[in-house]
């Protein structure tokens, strides 16, 4: 499983060009139109390194190609058993690749929040967890896991959140793991528990920069 975070503050306006230029496939241009510059950055940086994981784990080039979308808008590649999912929150974008499907990420900057207006999507044993605890930390762990599923499934928000329990792996069939990243949440859902992850951060000047977690 490998996963790969990049900074937009290692990018300019400039580097928008130079990104755009350096994909190979213009299958997965955003369904949205973008006004702001960082906006349109957030989508292609998300798409270039999804480009690079799936070069990486032997993908033809040619192939890349034949990527679509299912119906809930999830990228997928026919005929593969090779998964991947996207997601951006504040200054960072990170992309997973998975040999086998199916996987999701979710990320999100921690920050202040009202708790109270997000009721209606825990589970009640989330809820009563939640204001245990009143902790945004835990809320930012339930919201990461319980989108990261959604993802993985290849879901919208169709499906009703209150009625999944992120901390029943059980019930969910899924399994989570937590990307630690300073000032940010991260989980990754999968079909398979996982002992480690291959972490790279991508740099404009050095390309890929590894480690495990």
């Amino acid at each position: 499983m490998q996963v790969i975070i990049a900074s937009l503050t290692d990018f300019t306006e400039h580097s928008l060009l130079s990104v755009q230029a350096r994909r190979k496939t213009k299958v997965l241009t955003s369904r949205h139109r973008h006004i702001f510059w960082k906006d349109k950055l957030r989508t292609e940086v998300g798409i270039l390194l999804t480009e690079i994981m799936l070069l990486n784990m032997g993908i033809h080039e040619n192939e890349l190609n034949t990527l679509t979308r299912n119906t809930y808008g999830k990228p997928f590649l026919p005929g593969a058993t090779i998964d991947f999912n996207i997601s951006h929150s504040g200054d960072l974008v990170a992309a997973v690749c998975s040999p086998f499907k199916h996987v999701g990420i979710d990320l999100e900057q921690n920050r202040t929040i009202d708790i109270s207006a997000y009721e209606s999507i825990f589970h009640p044993n989330e809820w009563f967890l939640l204001n245990s605890t009143n902790s945004e930390r835990i809320f930012f762990e339930i919201w990461t896991k319980k989108e990261s599923l959604l993802k993985a499934k290849g879901l919208g928000f169709q499906t009703d959140l209150m009625k999944i329990n992120v901390f029943d792996e059980a019930e969910t069939q899924y399994h989570f793991h937590s990307i630690p990243i300073p000032d940010y949440t991260c989980h990754i859902c999968s079909t398979f528990p996982l002992q480690e992850v291959e972490l790279s951060y991508f740099s404009t000047e050095h390309e890929l920069l590894y480690e495990t977690v």
